[in-house]
């Protein structure tokens, strides 16, 4: 078996627990809604049966809509036909479209591909920097455009990662609850719940297929842009191969970004949690990365690790001081002290 790379690993790790923890609550969710589904479909059986015998007319619709509230309630309640049917087959299709869009061989292919144009960017920006420049100013010039594409291509990097595993782990919770939705589904009162599952459930696996296609479509031109840069001279660096580099990383992203109101449009839904939340750690990716190529320009190659550890050392210090603050205000909005 092949080892994982980076970002592969992580998600696998991600993938795998939420399997575990899936397949654990479940049957016990299943069960707990069991007893109030059991008791509707008694209470509904008898009123079927009293409409049926004091409305003899409209008998075959009431005989159609037990029959089809008691296919379901089988399926779901009584069976595996949920797992079998909808929950494994919804996501293995949505895995392999993404994958066929990526030519790839597995659906964590994308990650694999994304580790190797990272290490590709690191390789070739860390042989470009110049062994030494005598005037300051050239050097804060190289500084800065040394800065700026390690910023652009991750920033790029995390926004797909973000919209990728952000819209994957939403269908995951859609469907957990699915069984519960489809049931309210064969009934007339609560059928908007269903369809309002549906159409989210298909905005999240739509996101994931038009990130995909949008990186199938624009993987060799950032990788053509990285080959180009070793042609680059760090003590003039501003050139058109460092704009058409730049270019690419900054169209990737917004193109990333807004796959999830593609897909939103195609389902009539909203996608600004899912872009907002991208786009957010994006962001954090860039200031990661403005760490790291910073420390990179500035001294030895060691001094990469270290930048990176002082980037992400604040950005969590800024994270908890967030998470902190949401928990004040749900405090006071809970009225807890």
């Amino acid at each position: 078996m092949a080892e994982s790379s980076l970002t592969e690993g992580i998600f696998m790790i991600l993938v795998n627990n939420y399997n575990t923890y899936f397949f654990h609550i479940y049957d016990d969710l299943m069960a707990n809604f069991g007893i109030f589904f059991r008791t509707m479909m008694v209470l509904y059986t008898v009123l079927i049966g009293y409409m049926w015998m004091t409305n003899k007319e409209n008998s075959r619709a009431f005989i159609k809509s037990w029959f089809l509230i008691a296919i379901f309630y089988t399926l779901v309640m009584e069976s595996n036909a949920y797992m079998n049917t909808v929950y494994s087959p919804f996501i293995g299709l949505v895995e392999d479209i993404s994958t066929y869009f990526l030519q790839g061989t597995s659906y964590t292919s994308v990650f694999a591909s994304l580790d190797e144009l990272a290490v590709k960017f690191i390789q070739t920006t860390g042989s470009l920097w110049p062994s030494g420049i005598n005037w300051p100013w050239d050097y804060a010039l190289a500084v800065i455009g040394f800065v700026a594409l390690y910023v652009f291509f991750f920033v790029m990097v995390f926004a797909f990662l973000a919209v990728y595993a952000i819209s994957y782990f939403s269908i995951c919770l859609f469907l957990l609850l699915g069984g519960v939705f489809i049931l309210l589904g064969t009934i007339e009162h609560t059928k908007s719940m269903f369809f309002a599952w549906l159409k989210n459930l298909l905005q999240h696996a739509f996101t994931i297929i038009f990130a995909s296609i949008i990186l199938g479509v624009t993987s060799d031109g950032v990788l053509n842009s990285i080959n180009d840069l070793e042609q680059l001279d760090m003590n003039n660096i501003f050139s058109l191969k460092f704009v058409g580099f730049i270019g690419w990383c900054a169209i990737n992203t917004v193109l990333f970004l807004k796959s999830a109101d593609f897909a939103a449009g195609l389902t009539g839904t909203i996608a600004g949690s899912t872009a907002g939340l991208a786009g957010g750690m994006a962001k954090a990716g860039g200031l990661t990365a403005a760490g790291t190529a910073g420390a990179g320009a500035l001294g030895a190659h060691g001094g990469l690790a270290g930048a990176g550890y002082l980037a992400g050392k604040a950005g969590m210090t800024r994270t908890q001081a967030m998470a902190g603050n949401a928990l004040e205000m749900l405090k006071k909005k809970r009225g807890i002290k």
